[in-house]
């Protein structure tokens, strides 16, 4: 009776000991998949982070492209409105011109139609 309890008490600590190594096995292969899917996971940020990147360095690109444009069409109009400026100046200093030299001729009429006159 004795030999047969000590063979289930060696059975049992046999089973224990197997459950505890599997337990241990199960526990390292757990950690190691753990470990696999966040090293996969770091890569999967990192790609889509890189995709970022590369999405914000193309905007930034035509932003660039877009604001030059607007600054050689600001430079293009602003010297057209120099231009016009100058055109409507030189337009109103020839009618001015215009207007002296008129009244100077209708005095000077006036004038020779008084002396002749007298």
């Amino acid at each position: 009776m004795r030999d047969r309890d000590n063979q289930r008490h060696n059975e049992i600590i046999a089973m224990e000991s197997r459950l505890s190594d599997n337990m241990v096995n199960s526990t390292r292969q757990l950690f190691a998949d753990i470990q696999n899917r966040d090293v996969k996971n770091i890569a999967d940020l990192h790609g889509r982070d890189d995709q970022r990147h590369n999405e914000i360095i193309a905007i930034q690109k035509r932003m660039d492209y877009n604001i030059a444009g607007i600054k050689t069409e600001m430079k293009n109009t602003k010297r057209w409105i120099i231009g016009l400026v100058i055109a409507t100046s030189l337009s109103f200093l020839g009618i001015a011109i215009s207007l002296v030299i008129g009244m100077t001729n209708i005095v000077n009429i006036i004038w020779n139609l008084i002396k002749i006159a007298k």
